[in-house]
């Protein structure tokens, strides 16, 4: 455990909340404002914005500080702790919209392009980019096919975030990788269970939030699955 990176991260992963909270805000504030809500809907109106500042900042401190303290503290780990924050806002806008916002996804895409792709070409780790571009576009056909069978089940959201993901996970190894995406199976079965349960087999159940609460997890295990 690395306790400065761990603080480092958090205050990363803080500062990232605050910072897209108001975008948050908007893509809820637009769909509430059509009469539209999620699966789990709390009653979000136009002043979400004052509402989810300090929750997303949370949010960034916790993902920031867990994998900080296992992963340490270098520009991939600062790269996964602010692509995670844009992952897990546009879960919430999933869990007050039941849709997942492209605008965040594509962000947390182009911060992980970037950032793991430079990092890689300085120095010279081809087979870690090798692994995180497969990650991705595994993950996007994965999920994608997922969506063809049911896409009641899986939306295009899932499979632009899972897409994500993929990228973040693939470049710690397939290990990770896998270990994410089970825990996040997992955890959306374990979720989406009362829901299931309380409305039928018609209910909708945001999936995005297991998806990152996965990957978040799978990161964080990192030294333990290498050990």
């Amino acid at each position: 455990m690395d306790p400065v990176a761990a603080a480092v991260c958090a205050a990363v992963g803080g500062a990232t909340g605050l910072a897209i909270a108001p975008v948050t805000a908007r893509d809820i504030a637009s769909r509430v404002a059509d009469g539209r809500t999620g699966s789990w809907a709390f009653g979000w109106g136009r002043e979400a914005g004052a509402r989810l500042a300090w929750p997303l900042a949370a949010l960034g401190v916790v993902a920031g500080a867990l994998v900080g303290a296992r992963l340490g503290l270098d520009l991939v780990v600062l790269v996964d702790v602010v692509a995670l924050v844009l992952a897990g806002a546009a879960a919430i806008v999933d869990v007050a919209i039941g849709q997942l916002p492209r605008r965040l996804v594509y962000a947390g895409l182009l911060v992980a392009g970037l950032g793991l792709g430079i990092f890689g070409l300085v120095h010279g780790d081809g087979l870690a980019v090798r692994d995180a571009a497969l990650g991705g576009l595994g993950c996007w056909a994965g999920f994608g096919l997922l969506h063809m069978v049911s896409p009641r089940s899986m939306g295009m959201g899932d499979v632009r975030l899972a897409a994500l993901l993929g990228v973040l996970l693939g470049w710690s190894g397939l290990r990770v990788l896998v270990t994410g995406l089970a825990l996040a199976f997992l955890l959306g079965a374990l979720l989406g269970l009362p829901v299931l349960l309380r409305q039928g087999r018609r209910a909708r159940f945001p999936f995005g939030p297991a998806l990152v609460l996965g990957a978040v997890a799978g990161l964080a295990l990192v030294p333990m699955l290498v050990a």
